[in-house]
């Protein structure tokens, strides 16, 4: 289940961060560009696990642009930017997210997104690819693939 918000100030005001923060992102243009004259991502569930800012925001529209389903819930402990969210789900973009998560609520969310049944799963931290290994054996089996980078701490 998606989070909703429905405050159209907060959307119209994460849409203006987004905006702006593509202006910085000439890589991106190009890299969707590339994507939607392949059409690679044709019809493909992609799932995004990042810190949900706007960086990660244009990724996602960038992804959905190319062709793709993309659903978003943020790493686990990072903290959501609470105008991404519903500016995001404005351009029909599922978020998996709160700005406000606890723990459990995290978990929560974190176990819906899995249940979208991504293909392919881009995921900073690896928590998000080890919950699904471990809840969702069948989901895994049929993925295309995962991008993981581990959390830069000890454990």
């Amino acid at each position: 289940m998606t989070a909703r918000f429905s405050d159209r100030d907060m959307a119209g005001k994460g849409a203006a961060t987004i905006a702006w923060a593509r202006r910085g992102m000439p890589l991106l243009d190009v890299t969707e560009a590339r994507l939607v004259g392949s059409g690679a991502l044709k019809g493909l569930r992609v799932g995004i696990s990042l810190v949900l800012e706007p960086k990660t925001a244009n990724l996602a529209l960038a992804l959905r642009n190319a062709g793709a389903t993309v659903t978003v819930t943020a790493s686990a402990g990072s903290i959501a930017d609470a105008s991404v969210i519903p500016a995001l789900e404005a351009e029909g973009i599922a978020v998996f997210a709160t700005p406000d998560g606890s723990s459990d609520e995290d978990l929560r969310q974190t176990r819906a997104f899995l249940a979208t049944a991504p293909q392919i799963l881009i995921d900073d931290g690896a928590q998000v690819t080890r919950l699904a290994h471990k809840e969702c054996p069948d989901l895994v089996a049929q993925m295309i693939g995962a991008t993981s980078a581990p959390a830069l701490m000890p454990m």
